[in-house]
């Protein structure tokens, strides 16, 4: 945690309080997963999330971190984090587990409108300090495993996600806390058949000598 400096004037007395505001100098990551209404009546468990290509080493540098450096909201915009470009990183945030985590059902202000619904809580599966850094194309991947139950038919998912894809992910910034939230919601394929009864051509006859 750091602070930018406070200077009090000198009473004779140092009663004063010297009033400090901290700031801590690495990011958060949250992650979290919810279901949407198509799979309230599905069984939808996360067996694992992980998240590889992140930086674990870097220097920092307290006078580096500028705090009249802010955007529009006051909020400073800057890191005293310089990540190591020659370190291997073999970093990994993880949630990993055999039994897995299942999603929360939804809710229905009315059972009678199906407008009315409200997607269940959302599970945290990842909740971890990071350093700040930037990230690039192809660099930084989440991965996450889970199935989807309906009835007695149960199917595992794989699904990877290139965090640079996120423009928000692009840049930690130190003290700054990040959410990605997803919502696993597949498409559901409609089918209407009928049948057609077959169209009868002329017979031909033919002869084998």
């Amino acid at each position: 945690m750091i602070s930018a400096s406070n200077p009090q004037q000198d009473n004779g007395d140092h009663d004063e309080y010297v009033n400090l505001l901290f700031r801590h100098i690495l990011s958060k990551l949250n992650v979290t997963f919810a279901k949407a209404k198509v799979l309230q009546n599905s069984d939808v468990t996360i067996t694992e999330v992980t998240i590889t290509g992140l930086k674990e080493k870097g220097d920092f540098v307290e006078s580096s971190y500028d705090y009249d450096n802010t955007d529009a909201t006051n909020v400073v915009m800057n890191s005293g984090w310089t990540a190591s470009t020659t370190a291997t990183s073999t970093y990994a945030l993880q949630y990993k587990t055999t039994d897995g985590q299942e999603l929360n059902d939804g809710t229905y202000a009315d059972p009678t409108d199906l407008t009315s619904f409200t997607k269940g809580a959302p599970y945290f599966f990842i909740e971890s300090l990071v350093m700040p850094q930037v990230i690039v194309d192809d660099q930084v991947t989440l991965t996450a495993k889970y199935t989807i139950k309906t009835g007695d038919y149960t199917e595992n998912y794989t699904y990877q996600l290139d965090l640079y894809d996120i423009a928000a992910l692009h840049k930690f910034f130190d003290g700054f806390n990040y959410y990605l939230n997803f919502t696993i919601e597949p498409q559901v394929i409609k089918f209407d058949a009928t049948v057609k009864t077959w169209d009868d051509q002329a017979g031909i006859a033919k002869t084998i000598e």
